[in-house]
């Protein structure tokens, strides 16, 4: 990985929140329904949403894309993340890197403005270097190993235009590997577990439902 150089990061533009913000991070398996938890989460409490995703590094010139471990947390920019994440816990608006997945490349920023709720996804979202300081509440989405590899199957077939056998090796030289080095422990961080395939409607009950007991207890302590 020592090809890579991180970018600086886009300034921030200020603005205000009345009151403190709560981070929740939601971890799990690649196509484990981590992203579709964090969209539902996000719409039902009007909240900022920063996938992981969007920090992948630029590919390297000259390197091709089966070349590179993309399920390592050093793939990301993970520094960049956490500074976002801080900084809309600072009530800053940032420019949020869009990631072409076709050409493994930036292309362009989105503003994100800060809100009470922030909704942090990604497969090492409660990788120790990933979670800020005052973050509130840590989700781990589980399911089957099966299942999830038949979603990303799918998934990178229709929308990154990948070859199944290319899927199935990067799945079991890499996916796995990072599945039990990284993304399985830090289940351990996680306040609450949901099945990526259980219910939605259920886990977004248990997951507000969770959320309102850490805004119950911040509220005591201040």
């Amino acid at each position: 990985m020592s090809s890579f150089t991180i970018k600086p990061v886009l300034g921030t533009l200020q603005t205000t929140v009345s009151e403190p913000c709560i981070v929740i991070a939601i971890a799990g398996l690649s196509a484990s329904g981590k992203t579709t938890l964090a969209r539902d989460l996000a719409e039902e409490l009007d909240g900022s949403l920063l996938q992981m995703d969007d920090y992948y590094r630029d590919i390297p010139a000259g390197a091709a894309v089966e070349e590179l471990n993309w399920d390592e947390p050093e793939i990301f920019h993970l520094d960049e993340w956490r500074e976002h994440l801080e900084a809309l816990g600072r009530g800053e608006s940032v420019g949020v890197p869009r990631y072409d997945f076709v050409t493994s490349l930036r292309s362009g920023f989105r503003e994100v403005r800060p809100s009470r709720v922030i909704l942090a996804e990604g497969q090492f979202a409660l990788h120790p270097n990933a979670i800020p300081n005052h973050h509130g509440l840590n989700i781990f989405v589980d399911v089957s190993v099966e299942d999830a590899f038949a979603r990303r199957l799918e998934r990178d077939r229709l929308e990154r235009g990948r070859s199944e056998e290319s899927i199935r090796t990067q799945w079991e030289t890499h996916v796995m590997p990072s599945w039990q080095n990284w993304v399985e422990p830090s289940r351990l961080r996680a306040d609450l577990v949901l099945r990526g395939d259980g219910n939605r409607i259920e886990n977004l009950r248990q997951a507000v439902r969770a959320l309102d007991e850490v805004q119950a207890r911040m509220a005591c302590i201040r």
